[in-house]
Order: C-alpha cells, then sequence, then structure tokens
C-alpha cells in the first residue's frame, strides 16, 4: 500500500492530537495520523524526561494498585504531560484524542479541565476490552464527547461507538526467507494451555512453530519447545512476521473483534490461523488465507504448512485515518 494519506470528507477540526499508549505497539497502531498535515502523535503521557520520573509516573499510575484503589496526589504530574507543548490557538478547532491507556495513566482533574475548552473534543479510544480498564475509567469517561470501542459487545453494552482497531502499517524492510511455518508472540491472560495444545498439533504434524508467550504463571501449563516470558520488542515482532508464513492467534475469551495479530496478517499477507469465529463473516476469509478452529484437535497442519501466495488486497482499511472520518463524519450528524 503506498498511497498519500490524507482525510476525505469534510474536516470539523484545523488539527488532530493522538495521545499515545507509550509502547513500540501503540506507535504501530497511530503512526499514519503523525504522516498528517494537520496530525500529531504524542508518543507517550509524559514529555519526554529521565528514566527515573518516567519509573515513578508508571508506579503511580499503575493499574494494578490503582484498580484497588486510586492513589492519591496524581495531580503532581500535569506540568510534565506532553500535551503542555501543543501550541493550542484559542482560534482553531482541536480533536484531542486519547487511548484507554493514556487516558488511564492522566489525572482526573486535568480531563475535566481539557474537556471544558470550548475549541477542544475529546475523544476516547479503547484499544482493550472494559473488563480489563472499567475500574480505572469509570470516573473519567463522561470527560469525553465521543468514546470508541473496537469490541461490538462493549459498544452495545457501555453504548461505545464500534470503530475496527486500528493499524498503520510499519514498514517491514525487505523480504526475508520463510524461515517458520507458524508463529505466535503474547500475553498468555490464562491462554498457556491452549497454546501449549496447538503448538503440540503443529509441531506434531511436522510444522515449525515459533511461539512466544509472556506473563505465564509457574501453575500454567507449559512445553518444551515455546518461549516463555521473554519479552519481545515490537520490531523484532515484525521481524519474526516477515520469516513466518501464517500467524496463530488466540482470543484470549473477553474479546470480540480484530485483533492486532489479524491485522498483521492481512496488512503482510500471511496466513492466519485463528479461533475467533467472526472472521468468518470477514470479507477476507474468502481468500482463502484464513482458518478459523474451536479445538486445537481441528486444527488443518497441511493448510499452516502450504506455502502458497497469499495476497488479501489489503488498501489500508484499517488506517486510523479512518478513524478520524468517522469522528468527522459523526459531527456532520451523517452517523
Amino acid at each position: 500500500m503506498e498511497k498519500e494519506l490524507q482525510i476525505t470528507g469534510k474536516q470539523f477540526y484545523d488539527a488532530y492530537v493522538l495521545i499515545a499508549p507509550g509502547s513500540d505497539y501503540g506507535r504501530a497502531m497511530w503512526s499514519d495520523i503523525a504522516s498528517l498535515e494537520n496530525g500529531m502523535v504524542l508518543d507517550h503521557v509524559l514529555k519526554p524526561t529521565n528514566r527515573i520520573l518516567s519509573v515513578l509516573h508508571h508506579i503511580h499510575f499503575s493499574f494494578v494498585i490503582n484498580r484497588r484503589l486510586q492513589l492519591p496526589f496524581q495531580k503532581i504530574w500535569r506540568r510534565l504531560y506532553a500535551i503542555n507543548g501543543v501550541p493550542f490557538d484559542k482560534d482553531r478547532r482541536y480533536c484531542v484524542i486519547y487511548t484507554d491507556v493514556s487516558a488511564a495513566r492522566t489525572d482526573l482533574n486535568y480531563l475535566e479541565e481539557l474537556s471544558g475548552k470550548k475549541n477542544i473534543t475529546l475523544v476516547l479510544v479503547m484499544v482493550n476490552t472494559m473488563a480489563r480498564r472499567a475500574s480505572l475509567l469509570k470516573k473519567k469517561l463522561p470527560c469525553f464527547s465521543r468514546i470508541f470501542s473496537f469490541d461490538e459487545q462493549d459498544s452495545l453494552k457501555y453504548g461505545f461507538v464500534y470503530h475496527p482497531t486500528n493499524y498503520s502499517m510499519p514498514d517491514m524492510g525487505d523480504f526475508r526467507e520463510v524461515k517458520s511455518d507458524a508463529f505466535y508472540v503474547g500475553v498468555s491472560k490464562g491462554r498457556a494451555g491452549m497454546l501449549a495444545d496447538i503448538y503440540a498439533t503443529l509441531t506434531k504434524g511436522g510444522a515449525k512453530a515459533d511461539f512466544c508467550v509472556v506473563g505465564v504463571k509457574r501453575s500454567e501449563r507449559r512445553r518444551e519447545g515455546i518461549r516463555y516470558n521473554e519479552w519481545m520488542p515490537y520490531p523484532s515482532v515484525l521481524q519474526h512476521i516477515r520469516e513466518s508464513n501464517c500467524i496463530v492467534e488466540v482470543m484470549d475469551g473477553s474479546q470480540r473483534g480484530v485483533t492486532l495479530r489479524t491485522m498483521e496478517a492481512i496488512c503482510y499477507n500471511k496466513k492466519l490461523l485463528t479461533n475467533n469465529p467472526l472472521m468468518k463473516n470477514s470479507k477476507y476469509y474468502k481468500t482463502g488465507n484464513i482458518q478459523v478452529f474451536t479445538a486445537p484437535d481441528e486444527i488443518d497442519v497441511a493448510f499452516v504448512k502450504d506455502r502458497s501466495p497469499v495476497d488479501y488486497g489489503y488498501e489500508g482499511e484499517f488506517s486510523p485515518i479512518h478513524l478520524l472520518e468517522h469522528i468527522n463524519r459523526m459531527e456532520a450528524g451523517s452517523e
């Protein structure tokens, strides 16, 4: 996909500012917005600062702690927020977009003050389910004029606006020889046992499987050959994708919708092995490059090993530029 990025349709804002979650995965999702003439992506809630302050901020807004008890004095960080460096002009209209992660790491009073400015519209984009974020965000949700979710169930339950997950398709670099038949990377979230069974099915069928699972507890079932609790930075994930024939996706039980692994498979023309039944309704399923299973013993290993060319005909459908167009359509009253 080699197209100049631009927003189609009428624009209601002079500029778009997105506060990313502060990870290399986040940059992969949102970088298209930074490519716009009137777009800006702030990589983190905090402006670049020393590592000690970054660690202290992370602890102060720890999701584990704040789910149980909101720590006091969080407003002390507001002078270090990256958004303070945006030269807001009172005569221009701004759409400021937070993800659920960046909103959870911003103090409530700051969001309330920002939402009170007449020329700023605050938008929240859920990149995780409410099952994982509700306790951190419930007091902050009223600050946002629009709330989008990739999860159709959450959209119905909480009155959010459904919008598919965003992905900006980082450059993969030059083609590399395929070294593995199947690649999985992700956090366990209770899936370690199923992943071990999938790995066993693939390897018994003669497939070379490349699995990396993090966040695995001692009590969870493991299998020799899988790499456990080795964090993989996103550039390395892209390298493994580039060298794999098929991407494996296993839903965590609370998700419904298109996931990052699915978008990677479609963007980079890799086969997809998934237990997401909704993929059967996708236009990409018709290409014959996606296999949907419910149990590991249903997997067709021959499909995974087949090296036939893959082409989904992807034309930028996941780009966050479409989120901005969605926001503008809502402003126009056409949705």
